[in-house]
This record gives C-alpha cells, structure tokens and sequence, in this order.
C-alpha cells in the first residue's frame, strides 16, 4: 500500500480514531473507538501512565466539560492521588456507587472532591453524569 499523509486516509465509521484534545471551548469531537464510548476506566489508565493530557480528552466525554475545564479537572485528579495516595483512588471509584444510587448530593462533593469542579461545570459534569444509562 502506498504511503499517503494522514490526512487523506479515511476510516469506516466503526474503526477506532486517534484521541486528539479539542480546541478551548470546544467538545472533542474524536472519540476512542466509534463502537464503545470510552469509559473512567480509559481515563484512570490515562493517569496511572502519567497521560493527563489523554486523561483530560476523556473527561471531556465523560463529565461533558469544555476542553480547559477538563484539561484542568485532570491535572487536579492527578495532584490529588499523588498527593493522597491508594486511598484517593478508592475515593474516586466511590463515583460510580454515587452515579448508580442516584445521590445528587454525593455525585456533586465527589466530583468537586475528586476533580475540583464547581459553579457551572460541576453542575454540566453532574448532569451529564446522571444522564447516562448504569
């Protein structure tokens, strides 16, 4: 096969993309694969391989954040489970139980906890959050 730039190359719709961050202001417009949505999973992965860039591109989907917001959020959860330790990590995981229960109250301190979120996007990544099916 010859050699064309990337630019010209053109997938299916089921073939998995390459991550790329979205400008400021902008929803990402690339998602990991077009057949699963990416997952806390992908991002956790992003920030134990010290990829907070990736990791914010992830939160961008997951919590519906804005590409700063969530470039932000990252660099914040990275502090934070550097700085705390295991036990920060279990503190994360604790969003899912939050996510599933239905707890506005509980989602909406974790993710300030956790991310650093308030005001507005923390209200968005709330929502976005309980919008999503379990």
């Amino acid at each position: 096969m010859p050699y064309r730039p990337r630019a010209a190359l053109r997938t299916r719709s089921w073939e998995a993309q390459t991550l790329r961050p979205a400008r400021s202001g902008e929803r990402s417009p690339v998602v990991a694969s077009r057949m699963a949505d990416v997952t806390f999973r992908d991002f956790a992965g992003a920030i134990m391989k010290g990829d907070v860039e990736a990791a914010g591109v992830v939160l961008q989907q997951l919590l519906g954040l804005d590409a700063a917001v969530a470039a932000t959020a990252a660099q914040y959860f990275q502090a934070q489970a550097a700085a705390n330790g295991p036990a920060f990590m279990g503190k994360a995981m604790g969003l899912r139980a939050a996510v599933t229960s239905g707890s506005e109250a509980e989602i909406g301190a974790l993710l300030t906890n956790c991310f650093g979120l308030a005001d507005a996007p923390l209200a968005t990544a709330s929502a976005t959050l309980q919008r999503k099916p379990g």
